[in-house]
């Protein structure tokens, strides 16, 4: 069985490259994700310093191993090797100072795996949330160099504790710490028999903490919002866009005025979505007189990099993907005190529960819903209850990045 189940694996890893190379002369991520792997030379590393590995899936991820990542390269003493799965990782952090070089990861096959491990010779290799590569991690554990997960979530219902998935579960087992982010995921790990296992949290809260306390200022936003409440509309789709523009007619735009900062920024989602807009608009890449924002009811931002500091600008938040495959990033906006509204789909999201739960966020299901949400956060008393709930999830669940920490560097000092 154990064979099988291994050549299912390998066989899966090169059907999905195949089709990853068929789609690519018509999909522009699909392009990227084959011509950045094709072109990289991945060279042999300076052995001088320990060699620390740090892989992520993608840009989300990537800021969730970013605390920990600054606090080794803070030392001084490491050689930094970052790597990406995703496009939309890598083409964004392939300059990342914090790195001393950044590579997509070759696809999962046997002989990729080793000759990647026997050019880049980690010292330590370090996986963030659940991005896991079975023909890498058992090469490292061939190599007996010692592989930590952290921030990492588990269910019941995830492929490890299904019938075939205990033979993925045996080289998980052979991690030297996976910290998880809460205690049912300890617990459920712990059923399975690991010891390996410790309830850290989750290290994006360290690096958005890290963001608030930045205190960038935008003036062409303060003039923008300048005498109504802003909400900020970070990483929106379609659905949300629907249900926005719905709620922020004429009248509510006496008092109120919307920013939206789309998860697709390209020019013919930009163009769909403006299309859809009755009141005065503009674009943030089309800024060229103070004038416009005064006269303007929504100003959509279609760039990326700055949304993670526009969240202070808001009186609310609104949160896209809940009406999709799931929310973003909650923790950007309740890091600044924000109260924070999303669609129906953040259960698998353990601070979206958190912060219904505690009153500090809001899910809402349609457009009468989001009024509601609005209305009663209008109330500054009622507002101020809310931002003071979110902001305790913040407060209550800071640390994870220096556990982590403090475990590789006994490691690497082990080593």
């Amino acid at each position: 069985m154990e064979t099988i189940v291994w050549f299912l694996y390998g066989f899966s890893i090169r059907a999905y490259a195949l089709i990853i190379r068929l789609l690519s002369p018509f999909n522009e991520k699909a392009k990227q994700w084959v011509s950045g792997r094709v072109r990289q030379q991945i060279e042999k590393v300076d052995t001088s310093k320990k060699v620390v590995w740090m892989h992520c899936s993608s840009l989300g991820e990537f800021e969730q191993g970013r605390p920990v990542l600054e606090l080794l390269n803070n030392t001084g003493k490491f050689y930094i090797i970052l790597t990406f799965f995703s496009p939309s990782g890598y083409e964004i952090r392939k300059n990342y100072d914090g790195a001393d070089v950044v590579y997509y990861l070759p696809a999962d096959t046997r002989s990729n795996a080793k000759q990647f491990l026997a050019l880049i010779q980690p010292d330590i290799a370090l996986f963030v949330k659940y991005d896991l590569w079975f023909n890498y991690l058992k090469a490292l554990q061939e190599r007996k160099i010692p592989i930590v997960l952290f921030s990492a979530l588990f269910r019941e219902g995830q492929y490890f504790f299904r019938p075939y998935g205990k033979y993925f579960t045996r080289v998980l087992k052979g991690f030297e710490q996976v910290f998880v982010q809460n205690e049912e995921s300890g617990a459920l790990l712990k059923r399975q028999g690991f010891e390996n296992v410790r309830v850290s949290g989750d290290t994006r809260i360290d690096r958005v903490v890290k963001i608030a306390s930045e205190n960038k200022n935008f003036p062409w936003l303060e003039r923008f919002a300048s005498g109504h409440k802003l909400m900020v509309a970070g990483s929106t789709w379609k659905e949300d866009e629907a249900l926005l523009l719905k709620v922020f007619d004429r009248k509510r735009c006496e008092n109120w005025k919307l920013l939206i900062a789309p998860h697709d920024i390209q020019n013919k989602n930009i163009e769909r979505l403006v299309k859809q807009i009755k009141l005065p608009y503009l674009r943030y890449s089309e800024l060229e007189e103070e004038g416009q924002l005064a006269q303007s009811n929504i100003l959509i931002v279609d760039n990326v990099g700055m949304l993670n500091q526009l969240y202070r600008y808001a009186y609310l938040t609104y949160i896209g993907g809940g009406f999709g495959a799931g929310i973003h990033n909650t923790l950007e906006p309740i890091a600044f005190k924000k109260p924070v509204v999303f669609g129906p789909k953040h259960g698998r999201f353990e601070e979206a529960k958190a912060l219904v739960a505690s009153g500090g966020g809001f899910s809402i299901k349609n457009s009468e819903e989001l009024k509601k949400a609005i209305d009663k956060l209008s109330n500054k008393e009622y507002w101020q209850i809310a931002s003071d709930k979110a902001y305790r999830y913040i407060e209550k669940n800071q640390g994870a990045s220096q556990q982590v920490f403090d475990k590789l560097i006994t490691l690497l000092q082990e080593g």
